[in-house]
């Protein structure tokens, strides 16, 4: 199982066929939908405690980043054009960095502030926030 990780990350090649099919045939929306699933499903399988199971985790893992990184650059491409698709990238990237940043802070002041039995806001707070994205797909 120590060799398992070089394994199913040269195995994420699989995906970009998928990839392909999916933003080439069924489009952006089912695309993104179906990068959505595989993270679900990858959040699922991390509870399995299995290491067969941990090993299918991070395939779907490994096919969900393939997916999703081969196609967002096709989807901002053709949402903005290659006149500024760099400048749109570069500005999505930093945002993300900094978003990314607050991870920490937000999850310090989650800890300080919340009972243990009380972790299900930040799951709603969180779905909540993310809805928006799905009105796009």
């Amino acid at each position: 199982w120590a060799n398992m990780v070089s394994v199913v990350f040269a195995c994420g090649g699989v995906f970009i066929p998928l990839t392909f099919y999916l933003t080439d045939r069924k489009g952006y929306g089912t695309t993104l939908g179906t990068v959505t699933a595989l993270g679900v499903l990858t959040s699922a399988m991390q509870a399995v405690p299995n290491l067969g199971a941990q090993a299918l985790t991070l395939a779907a893992w490994c096919g969900s980043r393939a997916i999703l990184y081969s196609s967002y650059y096709a989807i901002v491409a053709a949402l903005v054009g290659f006149r500024t698709f760099g400048t749109i990238c570069g500005a999505i990237s930093a945002v993300s960095g900094l978003v990314t940043l607050l991870i920490l802070p937000i999850s310090n002041a989650a800890n300080a502030h919340l009972q243990p039995d009380r972790y299900w806001i930040l799951n709603v707070t969180q779905v909540v926030a993310l809805l928006p994205l799905f009105a796009f797909s």
